[in-house]
């Protein structure tokens, strides 16, 4: 059975690349073949490089239409899927041609709380811990033009512990985001997400 093919955009480590990497080869279900970075010297941009995967580098506007350059990238590489893995920049939605890519993106919280611009990384662990929330957790949703509010495909509810710190909360849901991105994106390149109900809801 032939590889489906995906593209991650990148801003920052990579930590998501090297788990689809891995993912993807223990189960043969996708290949990742191109790596979008917004910021030439990270470790994701290294990672691309180590395992010799194209490496696409731009600064990215605010506009949601894709540059001529980046167009024809994805085109050559004939992507199925582009996987947003850390990418702090908007993400073109128009691609010259009419083209589109369907895109999704993992957000480290129970959307829709505790979303929106200038929420990532530890600023949405600061703000669940100081919300005095029961659960956080990741959400895994299509990527459209506003921030977070894609159609949802599903989440995976984390428990908050007494004791949690900002740092041992990022660090449970970065585990469970690694066991859920990859299964949803198998599951959506093999054409059984979304659910036609609603999302699918996992424990961590």
């Amino acid at each position: 059975m032939t590889k489906k093919k995906i593209v991650v955009a990148l801003s920052g480590s990579g930590r998501t690349l090297l788990n689809l990497l891995k993912y993807g080869e223990e189960n043969k279900s996708f290949e990742v073949v191109g790596v979008i970075t917004s910021r030439k010297e990270v470790y994701g941009a290294e990672i691309a490089r180590d395992f010799c995967i194209p490496l696409y580098y731009e600064k990215f506007s605010k506009s949601f239409e894709a540059s001529s350059e980046l167009s024809h990238w994805l085109q050559m590489l004939q992507a199925d899927l582009i996987v947003l893995a850390g990418f702090l920049k908007i993400f073109p939605t128009r691609f010259e041609g009419g083209v589109s890519y369907p895109t999704v993106n993992i957000h480290p919280s129970l959307l829709p709380k505790f979303s929106g611009q200038g929420m990532y990384g530890q600023k949405v662990h600061e703000a669940v811990l100081q919300a005095h929330e029961k659960y956080s957790g990741a959400s895994v949703h299509f990527v459209n033009e506003i921030y977070d509010e894609g159609p949802l495909l599903a989440q995976i509810k984390v428990r908050i512990l007494d004791e949690d710190s900002v740092d041992t909360l990022a660090s449970r849901i970065f585990e469970a985001e690694c066991i859920l991105y990859p299964k949803v994106i198998e599951e959506v390149l093999k054409g059984n997400l979304p659910a036609e109900r609603r999302p699918l809801l996992f424990n961590f």
